[in-house]
């Protein structure tokens, strides 16, 4: 499996298990205020309508979270599925033994420098720099 698919079923399953784990979280704070109701009434006709209404909550609530499962269980296949290492890459190489040097690259001692380091070797301080009139 290639890094681009990961990515491409990230994309797809991760917004999914948000909104799946939002409706989980919904199911359950409905199901625990209705038990909560349930605890403080004092009829019985009161009581049985809300068990009929837990009843009602607590099967969405297993939907919603069979649902998430399912998604877990994808997103765990996926990371199973990609079997690259991912850690530190290799050194770069060095350069060739024999190569030559151009006039002005380098350190004072003649040592090349690697890419993104100047030296200043050789360099002139343009005129206008030196007599103060710039700026």
């Amino acid at each position: 499996m290639k890094m681009q698919d990961v990515i491409v079923e990230l994309r797809t399953t991760v917004p999914l298990m948000d909104k799946q784990a939002q409706e989980v979280d919904g199911h359950y704070e409905r199901a625990t205020s209705l038990m909560r109701d349930l605890q403080r009434v004092s009829s019985a006709e009161a009581a049985s309508l809300l068990l009929v209404n837990i009843i009602s909550a607590m099967k969405d609530f297993s939907k919603a979270y069979t649902d998430l499962r399912v998604s877990v269980e994808s997103m765990v296949m996926l990371n199973n599925g990609y079997k690259e290492k991912i850690g530190p890459r290799a050194k770069k190489p060095k350069d060739a033994e024999g190569q030559q040097m151009l006039p002005g690259l380098g350190d004072e001692d003649g040592t090349p420098t690697t890419m993104g380091e100047t030296s200043t070797t050789g360099c002139r301080t343009p005129s206008f720099i030196q007599s103060g009139r710039h700026g």
